[in-house]
């Protein structure tokens, strides 16, 4: 079933590809299982389902909420989608003066300038809470982000970067692409065998700690109950005889 899939997804994408090259147009492609690197169509599919499910609760035509949608300015921009489209309004269920409905060219300047306004203003709130992330190297060892399908993060190996955010990663059978965000540089060799912090973790598990760990802990232990608490008067401190097991500091 899976390869079925993927063989169904390369075809699509090749089809879409030559369409591309045959329209003249850039295709960019996104990182997958990362929707914020195609935020504007999230948005999008977000909306429609939301106006489908609030159209079903109220017993509504959904076309209707739609054509209510497709004439509502949007937030940023003077003019609804309608209008971008066809330069002018359409009809709705609500009563329109016939002037409104006249076409009018709206300068395609003014809408690139008020969506750059727009993306500007978005980029410096969000920019404010973010870092950016060290570049990757082809060779580097990383680790994959779980994802729903998936609740292991697994080992890969850097194959190419294919943009500024975006890389090829060699998991052995196959090559995945995935997002900065979504990879772990670590420090981990091509061998299987466990890292520094896998042992640790193992170790604790089983109860293996090491003797010499074992016998500096017991010293300071030992230290700090022959040596007094004293105040600042002179005092000397005892602790309650209930809490004759406990260290205290």
């Amino acid at each position: 079933m899976c390869v079925l899939q993927t063989t169904v997804h390369n075809l699509l994408v090749e089809k879409f590809r030559k369409f591309s090259r045959l329209w003249e147009f850039k295709h960019d492609t996104s990182s997958p299982l990362y929707s914020q690197s195609n935020g504007k169509v999230e948005q999008t599919v977000q909306t429609v389902k939301r106006l489908m499910k609030k159209s079903k609760f109220d017993k509504k035509d959904p076309y209707l909420a739609f054509l209510d949608f497709r004439n509502t300015p949007t937030e940023g921009f003077d003019n609804s989608p309608a209008e971008k489209l066809m330069n002018r309004k359409t009809r709705t269920s609500l009563p329109t003066k016939e002037s409104l409905l006249k076409p009018k060219v709206i300068a395609p300047n003014k809408v690139q300038t008020e969506l750059t306004k727009q993306k500007q203003k978005q980029q410096f709130y969000y920019n404010q809470g973010t870092k950016d992330l060290p570049m990757l190297k082809n060779g580097d060892t990383v680790r994959i982000q779980p994802s729903n399908f998936n609740k292991e993060w697994k080992k890969g190996t850097i194959k190419q970067q294919v943009n500024i955010r975006s890389y090829e990663v060699d998991v052995g059978a196959r090559t995945i692409r995935r997002n900065r965000r979504q990879l772990k540089h670590t420090l981990e060799e091509d061998n299987n065998e466990p890292t520094e912090i896998e042992r640790d973790n193992s170790d604790f598990e089983h109860g293996e700690i090491n003797n010499q760990d074992n016998l500096e802990n017991a010293t300071e232990i030992e230290n700090a109950k022959e040596t007094p608490i004293m105040t600042r008067s002179g005092r000397v401190v005892k602790p309650p005889a209930r809490f004759k097991d406990f260290v205290c500091d």
